[in-house]
């Protein structure tokens, strides 16, 4: 327990503003942006992406190959074409390893990351990096969202950045030693959550968190806290229905607006809105209760 509280502490995610590294990091309004271009959307992310040898900033969809991934290390995924294909074994460019113990924190953090679609870039032909089991082609994933798997693995500071990495590692490593040491003030990790799609009394979205007092908003909207129930601290309700809330962004906070953390990020999501889920072993899952 005493290891999880002190991993808990360091698994974060964080914000950068964009005057700490500003030859690489993107405007606020910018943040996670998609927009329309080509066939397909585009990504801006914080420090940028080493495709084919170049640094690219934004990168499109099209550019990159859809992919579904499983973690294999701190710094390291198989990752399979969503259109068919053979796996291949990728490590994220910039990211190192940490000790025995970070390294589990950050797999579960990954876990989490990558449970959905994502986009492979890699960094360019014939980059390939030693690692535990095996040898691995050195490259980038970017979520639906936008956002950069090894930008959310640096801001949590539990893996070291490194700058050893062939084809433009020394490129994005001062961006991203500076994710890694803006820290955010964070209330600690969630213990219970609860995510109703259609609450008893009106149909609506309910939330149902274990801290008392807690602020707890869905894509933008903030719900309207109504006290405890079924055995939680706090009951938000929204206007409409979980269905209604696509990719839904999360966020929990104190009554201080701090946030709370569940596997060390203070935004998440759940995987099918119109569907219960709560908060077992550290992530968010279909549940039944």
């Amino acid at each position: 327990m005493l290891l999880l509280e002190s991993l808990s502490k360091k698994l974060v995610a964080l914000t950068i503003a964009a005057s700490l590294f500003g030859g690489c990091t993107k405007s606020e309004s910018d943040a996670g942006e998609q927009r329309s271009g080509g066939n397909g959307r585009s990504f801006t992310v914080d420090c940028g992406i080493v495709l084919n040898g170049d640094m690219r900033n934004p990168v499109t969809a099209d550019e990159g190959m859809e992919v579904r991934a499983q973690v294999a290390d701190a710094n390291v995924l198989v990752v399979e074409p969503t259109s068919g294909g053979q796996p291949q074994l990728i490590k994220l460019q910039g990211i190192g390893q940490g000790d025995e113990y970070s390294r589990k924190a950050s797999m579960m953090l990954l876990r989490s990351i990558t449970s959905g679609r994502l986009y492979y870039y890699p960094a360019g032909e014939g980059c390939i990096a030693d690692v535990p089991g095996g040898r691995a082609t050195v490259g980038s994933l970017v979520t639906s969202d936008g956002r950069s798997v090894a930008e959310e693995l640096a801001r949590t500071g539990l893996v070291p950045v490194s700058s050893n990495d062939v084809c433009g590692g020394d490129e994005i490593e001062g961006c991203l030693v500076a994710l890694q040491e803006t820290d955010e003030l964070t209330a600690g990790e969630l213990t219970e959550f609860l995510w109703k799609p259609e609450s008893d009394s009106d149909g609506n979205l309910a939330v149902h968190t274990g801290p008392s007092n807690t602020i707890v908003t869905v894509n933008g909207e903030t719900g309207e806290n109504q006290g405890g129930g079924n055995g939680f601290g706090s009951l938000a309700r929204f206007s409409r229905n979980g269905c209604a809330y696509s990719q839904p962004s999360i966020k929990v906070m104190n009554k201080d607006g701090i946030p709370y953390t569940i596997a060390g990020q203070t935004t998440f999501t759940v995987s099918d809105p119109c569907q219960r889920h709560c908060l077992e072993g550290g992530q968010l899952v279909r549940c039944y209760k």
